[in-house]
């Protein structure tokens, strides 16, 4: 008797028992993942094929521009350099430019604009700034490209036919404003109001943009901002903005006025004042700072006389304003600062006082080698000076020297006496000739009655000092213009002493 067995029991047990363990049971053979190997295969092929797929691009690109490509204005998708040279030329043919915006609307033709165009030269241009190596990234980079050569326009005929355009429209267009400085006194700075556009445009922007346009063949040249008239000072100006810089530097700057050295009783010049004379200002170079001549000036004028005017015993000196302003504003125009001395310019000269002067108290002081007198006081203070004219060394008439003291005060005292070159015989025989009689308004007599100190109205001012007593002299009296010894005349008394000497 033979035993048989259910198989399909037996599998289902056997299913039910993997199942229970929490294993599956091997299904249909080898139906699992490839192999490494096979992996290996397919995975080469793949890369296999990208690399022909590159090389071979770059070996066709190599010869023609990639699709997505723009040289100026032509689409030079999938274009050998052949190709493009011979679409430029026949674009070139019928070229317009359409110029718009800004209130501007003009068609310019390739006569127009001069416009020319070597096909081969543009497309080769174009070509040589292609790397076919990089044919599949330019490809979605939609490159554009801008020849540098194998165009022209004529740049005076551009210029010519875009002013014929834009000379009627500003007419009735409104100017920009410049940019505004104002001074800021807590800053000690500069503030700056921004310049504003205005609706003018520019002819030579206009034609530069438009010239560009042309010689890469693009036929809308669309205006903006860019070619409006812009105002000399203007914030986009890199030029401005330094020269408002400068300006603020210059603020900063302080000066301490000296004389002889020795500091002024004056406030510093710094910006609370020299903002007064800072100005940036549109140049034949562009924007510039301008240090103003004249404010400088009056500033000097105004406030240095008062404290620099003044003299001393052998000079008389006044503020040169024009020199002390120049030299400020060459300092300032350096960024120089700190201690400047005034400039002076002396109105008149005196003689040096006379060898121990000061101590000898009270007197008239006559140095006849200057042809200078002083009036001392007690304590060595000149209170009156003089050019003198003396006695007249050609003719002997030599003012005495020594000390003396004032004999007599008079006014209107009649003088008489031999004129020089005659005797008294001579005289005597023609008196009207040979005697003088010369009036003294101020007489101070201080050799008995005969020598004096007086005025002579007969002189010219230019004759008193200098060499006139060595052939002009007087008759050995000290001759003084008129306010002088009136001067004099009221400050002395009988008695007080003189010292004449060389």
């Amino acid at each position: 008797m033979a035993l048989h067995f259910d198989d399909s029991a037996s599998k289902t047990d056997a299913s039910n028992s993997a199942a229970n363990n929490g294993t599956a049971p091997k299904l249909g053979g080898k139906l699992n993942a490839p192999s490494p190997k096979r992996a290996a295969i397919i995975a080469g092929a793949a890369v296999a094929l990208v690399v022909a797929v590159y090389f071979a691009g770059k070996l066709y690109f190599t010869s023609h521009f990639v699709p997505g490509t723009k040289v100026g204005g032509l689409d030079a998708s999938w274009l050998t350099t052949e190709q493009l040279a011979e679409k430029a030329e026949e674009a070139r043919a019928s070229y317009t430019d359409h110029v718009s915006g800004d209130g501007i609307d003009l068609t310019l033709s390739a006569d127009d604009l001069g416009l020319t165009i070597d096909g081969t030269a543009w497309a080769e241009d174009a070509r040589s700034q292609i790397d076919p190596a990089n044919w599949f990234s330019d490809a979605f980079a939609h490159q554009s490209i801008t020849p540098s050569t194998g165009s022209s326009v004529d740049d005076a005929k551009v210029l010519e036919n875009v002013s014929a355009a834009v000379a009627p429209f500003n007419e009735t267009a409104t100017d920009p404003t410049d940019a505004i400085l104002t001074y800021n006194e807590e800053t000690n700075t500069f503030d700056v109001t921004p310049d504003v556009l205005g609706t003018k445009v520019s002819a030579d922007t206009i034609a530069a943009s438009v010239s560009e346009d042309a010689k890469n063949l693009v036929t809308e040249t669309t205006l903006g901002n860019k070619e409006l008239l812009r105002a000399g000072l203007s914030t986009d100006s890199e030029a401005f903005n330094a020269a408002v810089q400068k300006a603020n530097d210059i603020l900063a700057l302080s000066y301490t006025l000296t004389l002889d050295g020795k500091e002024l009783p004056i406030d510093p010049v710094d910006g609370k004042i020299t903002h007064n004379w800072i100005s940036v200002v549109n140049g034949d170079n562009g924007p510039e700072v301008k240090i103003d001549e004249h404010n400088s000036w009056q500033w000097c004028f105004d406030n240095l006389n008062a404290v620099v005017n003044g003299e001393n015993e052998t000079r008389v000196w006044e503020v040169e304003s024009t020199q002390t302003a120049a030299l400020l504003r060459a300092n300032m125009a350096e960024g120089i600062d700190g201690m400047t001395e005034v400039a002076t310019v002396t109105m008149e000269t005196r003689p040096e006082e006379s060898e121990g002067a000061h101590e000898r108290g009270r007197h008239i002081d006559i140095n006849l080698s200057t042809q200078y007198a002083r009036l001392y006081d007690e304590n060595g203070n000149v209170l009156w000076r003089s050019y003198i004219v003396s006695g007249d060394v050609g003719w002997g008439n030599n003012t005495p020297t020594g000390e003396f003291e004032i004999t007599k005060m008079s006014q209107q005292e009649m003088m008489t006496g031999l004129n020089n070159g005659w005797t008294a015989e001579e005289a005597a025989e023609d008196p009207e000739n040979g005697y003088y009689h010369s009036l003294a308004n101020y007489w101070m007599a201080f050799i008995g009655d005969s020598v004096a100190l007086h005025d002579a109205t007969w002189r010219w001012d230019s004759e008193f000092g200098g060499e006139t007593y060595l052939w002009n002299g007087s008759h050995g009296c000290v001759n003084l213009p008129y306010d002088k010894a009136e001067e004099l005349y009221g400050l002395i008394h009988v008695g007080d002493a003189v010292y004449v000497h060389y």
